[in-house]
Order: C-alpha cells, then sequence, then structure tokens
C-alpha cells in the first residue's frame, strides 16, 4: 500500500497575551500545542502534527481548506504586517 501525505510539519506555536486557553476536553484550540493535542486525542508524545497544503486551489474542497506553503512558512514571531508599518512609517 502507498500513501502519500503532502504537508508541513508544524511546530507547537507560543501563544500570545490575548490568546485565549485551550480546552482540550471541549476540543476548543486557540493555539497549536502538538504534545497536548496528541496526548487529548490519545496519540503518544512523539506524534507530528502535519497541516495539509495546497499548491493550486482547489474550489471543490471542503472545509477546512488547506493553506499555502508560503503562508505557514513566514514568521510568526514578526508578522509581515508589521514589516509595512515600519515602511510607511
Amino acid at each position: 500500500m502507498h500513501v502519500e501525505v503532502v504537508g508541513v510539519v508544524r511546530k507547537s506555536e507560543t501563544p500570545g497575551i490575548y490568546t485565549l486557553v485551550n480546552y482540550p476536553s471541549s476540543l476548543a484550540w486557540f493555539y497549536l500545542d502538538v504534545t497536548k493535542l496528541a496526548q487529548g486525542m490519545g496519540f503518544g508524545e512523539d506524534t507530528m502534527y502535519i497541516e495539509s497544503t495546497y499548491k493550486d486551489m482547489d474550489e471543490s474542497r471542503t472545509y477546512p481548506v488547506p493553506r499555502d506553503v508560503e503562508n505557514l512558512t513566514r514568521s510568526k514571531d514578526i508578522p509581515l504586517d508589521y514589516h509595512l508599518y515600519t515602511v510607511l512609517w
């Protein structure tokens, strides 16, 4: 059997000061915490989180639509908007 997975391996995110707390028992996730998510779903500690990505948008796909690889590889520490603000000011 051959299985092909197209995606990006994601690391846990550091929540910001205004980010809500995750509630694993309610399956309410406001930021990605791979370890807690794996535990909550009954998987082992070494579980990888792979987010599906796309190269060409397929409008027929249902929600959740995979994200573009470029959006996933941008720095989360310094969003693009901050760079634009710096140039404008």
